[in-house]
């Protein structure tokens, strides 16, 4: 599984350089558009689902409705519209009930098309959107952690050059120390919430590779290379940090240590599991190989061969 998976982020990648792709992230397509209100819950609830699906796809779309929440800081519309969508893609709402015609392959598009929403809506509030299309340095960082025969240390040594590459300008641009920390958190945040729909978008996805294309467009290259991302960043909390230090908060505090300090501040820096292999990390992401063919990629084929880097 690791070497598959492996070749499946080589394969990706290799893919969406020849494809010309200048971004990953779903985000910002259209900054000429004009201002769009913020949904509110209660509106979104007023029409049936695909409905108020549709509807959301076309005002995120939109720079405006990002940054309007950016100003105002306005959780409580994030917390609601996140709420909405995992009711879609949890299907706690009876999503049979009120579609009695549609079949489940129908079903199962609508819950994959709110996940993807609700996926990109967490990256996009928190500057996620930057670190996901800073995604080729995360994807050589992969191979510099996944080399194998290192210690702990060297892997941290390792890690600690990579988040100097991948954080954001954002961030490291802000104005003071408390800033940026404060900034880093929200980011990994947004990342981590961001992984875990995408786990669960993962593991339910119908993966019949004769529907995939067909039923689930939303489901596009820029998805797998955001739901790869998140995942490796999630494994790099579970895998490097110790228990305890493993929520956002923690996580952003050690690994902010981390970015800051040198090789020889390692040691001293509580919360790091100085024993940590990351060789193994990517068995736990065997699911984006359902997005992959969700996204009716040919994987049978290209998965038997060794890719050549361009």
């Amino acid at each position: 599984m690791l070497k598959k998976l492996y070749y499946l982020i080589m394969l990706i990648s290799i893919l969406l350089i020849f494809s010309g792709c200048p971004e990953f992230f779903t985000f910002n397509l259209f900054d000429g558009l004009d201002y769009v209100s913020v949904p509110t819950a209660e509106k979104l609830n007023e029409k049936p689902p695909a409905e108020s699906i549709t509807d959301l796809q076309e005002q995120l779309a939109s720079d405006s409705f990002v940054q309007k929440i950016e100003a105002e800081e306005d959780q409580a519309t994030v917390t609601a519209i996140n709420d909405y969508l995992e009711s879609i893609y949890t299907d706690t709402i009876g999503l049979e009930t009120i579609y009695p015609d549609y079949t489940p392959a129908q079903i199962e598009s609508l819950q994959t098309s709110a996940a993807v929403l609700a996926a990109d809506l967490n990256l996009a509030v928190t500057g996620g959107d930057e670190f996901v299309n800073n995604v080729f340095d995360a994807f050589m960082a992969v191979q510099e952690l996944n080399a194998g025969g290192g210690t702990g240390t060297e892997e941290l040594e390792a890690l600690q050059t990579i988040l100097i590459g991948i954080i954001p300008t954002s961030i490291t641009e802000a104005p003071t120390p408390e800033a940026q920390l404060a900034a880093f958190t929200e980011l990994l945040t947004g990342i981590m919430a961001a992984g875990e729909i995408y786990t669960v978008l993962g593991n339910t996805i119908i993966t019949d590779p004769t529907q995939g294309a067909a039923v689930y467009e939303d489901v596009t290259g820029g998805v797998v290379m955001n739901a790869l991302v998140t995942g490796l960043i999630t494994e790099a909390i579970n895998t490097f940090l110790l228990p305890g230090y493993q929520t956002p908060e923690a996580a952003a505090n050690v690994f902010w240590q981390l970015y800051n300090g040198g090789p020889e501040a390692i040691p001293n820096i509580v919360g790091l599991n100085t024993s940590a292999d990351f060789s193994n990390a990517l068995s736990n992401l065997s699911y984006l190989e359902n997005i992959a063919l969700a996204s009716g990629a040919d994987l049978t084929a290209l998965l038997n061969q060794t890719p050549v880097a361009p």
